[in-house]
């Protein structure tokens, strides 16, 4: 019987598994871009619902006759204002404080930014004022004036979504701005 030389063995040679480590590599690191690419449209989309539930929940308590409120928005957040006398006859508009849920928004650390229109006109946003102004009333009725509110991701402008609002108080989330 003649011998046969041992045969190579049956596992993979180390250009073979390398080739693999670094094929999973890629897929896995894919996956997680993708992922990670959902994940910032949702929190773009979760700062714009959380907009939405604040800015009802300060209409229903002006509803209620609570005192007047106001949204002030600023280039990176957004304040709930009420109206106070601070002297005889004179009146400012200063953050509600320590409200348990209508409290100052900074969305400067999701490195989100806000653009404003109102009534159909752009508005000038401050960064960080002393003071924020008044923008978006909200009245006893339930009206709130007319907006469009974009919160738009700072590194890549396109993730966006918009906060519109109309006079009769209605509150909706949209990928892109009402056609007028």
């Amino acid at each position: 019987m003649p011998c046969r030389p041992a045969s190579a063995s049956a596992g993979f040679t180390l250009f073979e598994l390398l080739a693999v480590i670094i094929i999973l590599g890629l897929v896995v690191g894919m996956a997680a871009l993708s992922v990670g690419a959902g994940g910032r449209d949702q929190q773009i989309e979760e700062q714009g619902n959380r907009f939405i539930a604040l800015a009802g929940l300060a209409r229903q308590e002006v509803m209620l006759g609570g005192p007047s409120l106001a949204i002030g928005v600023t280039q990176h957040g957004y304040h709930f204002l009420h109206e106070v006398e601070v002297e005889d006859g004179v009146t400012a508009w200063l953050p509600l404080g320590e409200h348990r849920y209508l409290r100052s928004r900074d969305l400067l650390p999701d490195d989100l930014e806000l653009e404003l229109t109102l009534e159909g006109v752009d508005t000038r946003l401050e960064l960080q004022p002393e003071q924020p102004d008044p923008h978006i009333y909200v009245y006893g009725t339930g009206e709130v004036t007319e907006f469009n509110l974009v919160i738009r991701d700072m590194r890549e402008p396109d993730r966006k979504r918009v906060v519109t609002g109309d006079l009769g108080g209605q509150l909706e989330l949209r990928q892109e701005l009402p056609d007028d």
